[in-house]
């Protein structure tokens, strides 16, 4: 058994800022007309670090990349079938995790993007509300919340399929994503991840939060 680098520092920082915002949006969004403000804040830091992820699943570190761990129908199938018998170790997610990653990506981007068109008839309105009618505005604040409460149950899986994965498979997935490195039964020299520059992943990271705040701060 060796430990193997394998989540780099902008995927683990990204993991840990989601339940953070996400916490924050909870709070602020039941909190009434006194904490809305800061409920499209978080919504819009929200915004910026899905872009940067999706940006970073393309040109970042090997393990962060969605060309890495985005199977097919039959190797999620064997996998899922096989679950409990012992299998070859994957260095970063495994078949369900790849498309868990996936399915959370797009549920956390869907809910800020209906947020944008949101409002509350009372004090506050999504900076595209103007854009579209009053009906649709109406739609899209019900659907907000619709998606945010789905999102709380994928969050919940996400958090039984650890407890799981360590009960039945005896495989720790939380202490990788605080430490980087994953405990592997005798990979390959070749196995080893080549991380992607911190400094690329900076400068994004600040591209991302600009063009965000320019577009919906500024912009409209």
């Amino acid at each position: 058994m060796r430990k193997l680098r394998v989540w780099d520092l902008p995927t683990r920082l990204f993991h840990w800022l989601l339940p953070v915002l996400i916490i924050g949006l909870w709070y602020t969004g039941t909190q009434g007309s006194l904490m809305l403000e800061w409920h499209f804040y978080l919504g819009y830091a929200l915004i910026a670090l899905i872009v940067f992820r999706l940006l970073w699943g393309i040109v970042g570190s090997r393990s962060a990349r969605f060309s890495d761990f985005l199977y097919g129908p039959k190797t999620v199938w064997h996998y899922v079938r096989h679950w409990l018998r012992p299998q070859a170790a994957y260095l970063g997610h495994n078949p369900i995790g790849g498309w868990m990653t996936v399915v959370m990506l797009v549920m956390l981007a869907t809910t800020a993007i209906t947020g944008l068109f949101a409002n509350d008839d009372i004090f506050m309105s999504g900076p595209l509300a103007s854009e579209v009618s009053y009906a649709t505005q109406r739609e899209m604040t019900g659907l907000h919340k619709w998606l945010f409460d789905g999102l709380l149950v994928l969050i919940s899986l996400h958090v039984l399929a650890i407890v799981m994965y360590w009960l039945v498979r005896r495989e720790n997935l939380l202490s990788p994503m605080i430490t980087g490195r994953k405990q592997i039964n005798g990979p390959q020299e070749s196995d080893e991840i080549r991380f992607a520059s911190l400094t690329l992943a900076a400068v994004l990271l600040a591209i991302c939060g600009l063009a965000v705040w320019w577009v919906f701060v500024y912009w409209f």
